[in-house]
């Protein structure tokens, strides 16, 4: 079954409509451990994405995440996440460029299992993305804007079964540190 492509190109554009030139545009990378909702595969996520400061605590921004893991043999599980954060940065009244954050918003997840018979029933959906972690300053050039500690969750999905909803509560869970430049 091939994936769309569309909920891509809708981030896509919404990243590109909303982040013109301007100082308040950024760019952030970021690389987490992540695990599945029952916690059976670890591995690497890689995020790349874009965002925009709306005011000095609130932040819009588009990601990309990637995450692959093999537990053995022929098992494994990979997604590919396009989300957008809507967050909130508490200022820290001292150094403003350090200080808790949490962000909320709508995530699209294409997934791919194997082997197939123990994948959920659709392989892409919506749900739901949060983002939390504290965020400070790496160094005084400004090269790199900041550096954040990240805890980021996808869900939950829910399907229903003939032997009723099946729902995991999260379907990936990630730690990581992500860099704004």
């Amino acid at each position: 079954m091939r994936h769309s492509s569309l909920p891509g190109c809708f981030f896509f554009l919404l990243s590109t409509s909303l982040f013109s030139q301007s100082s308040q545009l950024s760019f952030n990378t970021g690389l987490s451990v992540g695990t599945d909702a029952e916690g059976v595969f670890i591995g690497p996520a890689l995020t790349l994405g874009v965002g925009y400061e709306l005011s000095k605590n609130l932040m819009v921004s588009t990601q990309y995440t990637f995450y692959y893991s093999r537990i053995s043999g022929p098992e494994t599980f990979m997604t590919h996440t396009f989300d957008a954060l809507f967050t909130f940065q508490f200022q820290n009244v001292f150094k403003p460029d350090k200080g808790f954050y949490f962000g909320i918003g709508p995530a699209w997840q294409y997934r791919k299992q194997t082997p197939e018979e123990i994948m959920v029933e659709r392989n892409n959906y919506w749900l739901g993305v949060f983002a939390m972690g504290y965020r400070f300053p790496l160094n005084e050039q400004k090269k790199i804007n900041n550096l954040a500690i990240e805890l980021k969750g996808f869900g939950p999905y829910i399907e229903e079964d003939p032997l009723g909803d099946y729902v995991e509560g999260l379907t990936q869970l990630m730690l990581g540190v992500r860099c704004r430049f």
